[in-house]
């Protein structure tokens, strides 16, 4: 049997040559620039310039998928036996005359359409000439209407689908427990999703470079919460729409702008699915002739028969659900993954938790350039999920129960959620900004269920209090108190996070408590140490992330902006950033928050390679307490001013950073590059633009002019310069002179 562990190297390869792509990254011209590049962005010999291609990464989804977390979602047979009970047929299907016209059916299924009649598909075409569609689709949707189940394996899907390393997901599964893992990380702007003929998408609209503008998430047999979607009768297995099928032969035949020029390979992961469905079977053939198949099964394949013919075996799979044409796959790389550890459940999140966290970001990333990690992911999983039974927390198998169940885990979620969202904006944030994050979902389900049970919620304010936060009056913050009065938390304390951290832990303990969920308690206190860990990994690490937006108002006011200049990566907006420094001499960055300043400027490796070596830099920003560590990691890098500038306007959501290059003399300069991005409420997603017109630069310019002479006429004389700065070109230039920068 082929090693697994190598098996998932390549496919964390290939889903790191995807993320190249998609950021944009061309190395074709200069083989020696090309290995420059990936030594900065890869530890050694991970990926030589060879390897660089564009790609495109799909998944394909099946029931498996969510049966290998949560046993309760029925897979095909337990799921018609349901079915029958439910709609008491189950004595008709055993009538002898009946029975014959149920063989009759099996058999047009098995000779004309060459597909298995005992499988789910099949069974519900055959079960639809005998019950009513809409019957039909609300039993689907009694047995998969699950959605608020986290499982660890969907949260690092919807991971990798939103930070580009995959660029497509096939989900032939009703339940939503994947589309709830989507809509946590991203908003419906961030992606397409196509579950009716209506929403597809011609390519020529969904491309830039050739390149998906942004993820495609496709449930061609439709979704549970849209019922007039699910896929019941037999003309909608057998038949897909032209649109539905259009839609997937582009996507997975690699198809670009035009029918001539199409991507060489199409990376296909399957996950949980037998790969059954007659027509899609007929669409992977289309794939091109370097690409390749991974097949994930959780079950765990024949050992014997994989050690002889693994590829065989799977050629011959499609043999049998494509007999009619006597067609089969073409290429030669296809893997097969079983999992025969001793975990009950949950195999498939540990497996891909390997490949992410393990393999792909820290064995093949150098620090600099290493992905956004998963910490929020581990965190829910870690308290919600028990590996024992494979169940979540508060579930119970009396349907009536389950919605109180529902109840208590939402109430729970969303105080978890609040603990996530402080410690990732090192709390400081705003009412208005705690609902724009997961919180502010959570609390809205809650508050409204409970309305449905005729409950009290309790309100937000009340949750504030037991978790002893305040208000402030003047800036709207929430304020966490300590319990001691001679020992309130310091700025330090909020930088640090451990402290609090720990306090807020405390009292989502005795909140438990207080409402008697004591299993919630007990998993909360034996689970401490890493709960804790986690969450300080969360509140120190990385908290923005790019969110592309191609119908940002922001991007069409500019004048000579292309689609290719929005920087759809944490990795684009490093390269934007750091490559080239012989070209520029100073930056000039006005920043709200200066987070995103944090991430590039106080990088240790960035420090080593002495790219601010006699470079300037004039900086502008909101935040007191950012400014005094950016100043201290900045000053040896030639801070124009000795000084981090405080804007007077608050909540200023225009950031940008605009490079400069001076002539020999510093007598004249130009424009070389800019990054802007517009933070809407401090938003932690942005979309950064590239700006590279001079047009455009000017006017980037004029606004970093704006604000700074506000700045300078509020301070003590600037460099003696007082108010007399009147003009960009007479500012710029006093910058370019500035004795203490030279």
């Amino acid at each position: 049997m082929e090693n697994n562990n190598a098996i998932l190297i390549e496919l964390a390869k290939q889903f790191a040559i995807d993320y190249l792509s998609i950021s944009n990254i061309n190395y074709s011209t200069n083989q020696a620039t090309t290995q420059e590049w990936l030594n900065k962005i890869f530890k050694k010999d991970v990926i030589v310039p060879g390897d660089v291609q564009d790609v495109r990464n799909i998944f394909v989804i099946g029931a498996g998928a969510s049966y290998d977390s949560y046993r309760h979602i029925p897979l095909a047979n337990e799921a018609i036996d349901r079915i029958h009970q439910n709609l008491s047929t189950t004595e008709l299907y055993q009538n002898i005359f009946f029975k014959k016209k149920v063989d009759e059916h099996k058999e047009k299924i098995r000779s004309l359409y060459g597909l298995n009649p005992e499988d789910f598909e099949s069974q519900l075409a055959i079960l639809s000439n005998y019950i009513k569609t809409e019957d039909g689709r609300n039993q689907l949707a009694a047995l998969y209407d699950k959605k608020l189940y986290p499982c660890l394996f969907y949260e690092i899907l919807a991971h990798l689908f939103k930070h580009r390393f995959i660029d497509a997901i096939i989900n032939f599964n009703f339940d939503e427990l994947l589309d709830q893992a989507i809509e946590e990380e991203l908003s419906h702007d961030d992606y397409h999703y196509i579950f009716s003929d209506g929403q597809c998408q011609p390519m020529e609209d969904i491309l830039v470079n050739g390149r998906l503008k942004l993820p495609l998430y496709i449930k061609p047999h439709g979704t549970i919460s849209h019922k007039s979607s699910l896929k019941f009768t037999k003309e909608d297995y057998f038949g897909l729409s032209s649109e539905m099928k259009r839609q997937l032969e582009d996507i997975i035949s690699g198809k670009r702008m035009n029918n001539l020029y199409r991507l060489k390979r199409v990376n296909v992961i399957v996950v949980g699915s037998s790969l059954k469905s007659f027509e899609f079977n007929q669409i992977l053939n289309s794939l091109p002739d370097d690409s390749a198949i991974y097949y994930f099964s959780t079950e765990g394949p024949d050992e014997e028969f994989l050690e002889k013919k693994p590829n065989l075996k799977f050629r011959e799979t499609f043999r049998k659900y494509c007999k009619y044409n006597n067609t089969s796959l073409k290429y030669e790389r296809h893997y097969i993954i079983g999992d025969n550890e001793s975990l009950k459940y949950n195999k498939l999140g540990r497996i891909f938790l390997n490949l992410y966290d393990r393999l792909f970001r820290k064995k093949m990333f150098t620090p600099l350039y290493e992905p956004k990690d998963i910490y929020r992911h581990l965190l829910i999983n870690e308290i919600f999920y028990d590996e024992t039974s494979g169940k979540r927390l508060f579930y119970d198998d009396d349907l009536k129960k389950e919605i109180i169940d529902d109840r208590a885990y939402i109430s729970i979620r969303t105080l978890v959620e609040l603990l996530i969202a402080l410690s990732k904006a090192k709390f400081r944030i705003t009412i208005e900004e705690l609902m724009q994050e997961r919180f502010g979902y959570y609390y809205r389900l809650y508050y409204t269920r409970s309305q449905r049970l005729l409950l009290m919620p309790i309100s937000i304010h009340e949750i504030f209090q037991e978790f002893n936060m305040t208000i402030e009056s003047e800036t709207n913050f929430l304020t966490i108190k300590s319990d001691g009065e001679d020992s309130p938390f310091t700025e330090a304390d909020r930088l640090d996070g451990e402290r609090i951290i720990r306090t807020l832990f405390d009292k989502l303990i005795s909140t438990c408590r207080n409402r008697g969920l004591w299993e919630l308690k007990e998993t909360l206190k034996s689970k401490e140490k890493e709960i804790i860990r986690l969450l300080k990994n969360i509140h120190s690490h990385d908290s923005l992330s790019i969110a592309p937006k191609f119908n940002d108002l922001k991007y069409f006011s500019f004048k000579q902006m292309r689609e290719d200049n929005i920087i759809p990566t944490k990795l684009a907006l490093m390269r934007r950033f750091l490559s080239k420094p012989q070209d520029w001499d100073l930056v000039l960055i006005l920043s709200n928050k200066a987070k995103i300043l944090l991430n590039l400027l106080t990088q240790e490796e960035i420090s080593k390679q002495d790219l601010y070596k006699g470079k300037k830099c004039c900086l502008i920003t909101e935040d007191a307490i950012y400014s005094s560590i950016l100043k201290k990691m900045i000053t040896s890098k030639r801070l124009i001013d000795d000084k981090v500038h405080l804007s007077l306007k608050s909540k200023n959501n225009d950031n940008l950073m605009l490079f400069i290059k001076t002539d020999n003399d510093k007598k004249t300069w130009r424009f070389v590059k800019g990054i802007v991005y517009h933070r809407i409420n401090n938003s932690f997603k942005i979309c950064p633009y590239f700006v590279d017109s001079q047009p455009d630069l000017e006017e980037i310019g004029k606004i970093f002019f704006r604000e700074y002479c506000d700045v300078a006429k509020a301070e003590v004389s600037t460099r003696g310069k007082g108010n007399s700065i009147d003009t960009l070109n007479e500012l710029i230039l006093s910058f370019i002179s500035s004795p203490q920068c030279i």
